[in-house]
């Protein structure tokens, strides 16, 4: 799937919107402030993405994820290195846990996270570009980026969001991916290059 400069800057800024309403909605929840940062946005393959997050595969990561379906089929999902997603826990929690807790605490919290994030970013996408998705419902889940590629090798290139969560100022790594299935990449385009019109 190939994007213009342009395509690529109006998905930015429809990613932007959408995280501007995660965020806002994190602030309501939550008691201390997040802010998203804005994303860099790229069309990368699995190679490119396996180097961003670090030199090896069997690097942990804790993915919340959510399949849609409609006039666009694919998966979004939000990604953090394992040590991202212990600090965003740790923060929004403020508590003091044993392992087991830990565990249970990463799950409910980063689900709850990416719920928002997840819903508020593909639901901005559907706005702008006037169509309709169903959602399955977020699941959490820790793999490596040996496991991701397994599971997303249906497609070739994905488009990849490198964005920075700020909670009490203190910055913590995330990446939004959005697999599309193949069958879906032509009218996706033609969708951007309609609403652009407008």
């Amino acid at each position: 799937m190939k994007l213009s400069e342009d395509q690529i800057d109006y998905l930015k800024e429809i990613i932007n919107i959408g995280i501007g309403r995660s965020a806002n909605t994190l602030n309501k929840i939550v008691k201390n402030k997040v802010t998203l940062k804005a994303p860099i946005l790229q069309i990368i393959t699995f190679q490119e993405f396996n180097s961003k997050l670090g030199p090896s595969t069997d690097n942990l990561l804790s993915i919340v994820s959510m399949d849609f379906v409609g006039e666009l089929s694919g998966k979004v999902e939000l990604v953090f290195p394992s040590p991202s997603a212990v600090k965003i826990v740790d923060i929004l929690t403020n508590k003091v846990y044993n392992d087991l807790e830990m565990d249970q605490l990463r799950s409910s919290t980063l689900n709850e996270v990416g719920n928002i994030v997840l819903n508020s970013l593909i639901g901005t996408l559907g706005n702008l570009l006037k169509i309709r998705f169903r959602f399955s419902i977020p699941r959490f889940k820790e793999c490596t980026i040996s496991d991701v590629a397994r599971v997303n090798c249906s497609s070739d290139y994905f488009i990849y969001a490198e964005t920075h969560f700020l909670v009490n100022s203190i910055n913590i790594d995330g990446r939004f991916t959005l697999f599309l299935e193949p069958q879906s990449h032509e009218h996706f385009i033609e969708l951007l290059n309609k609403s652009m019109n407008f």
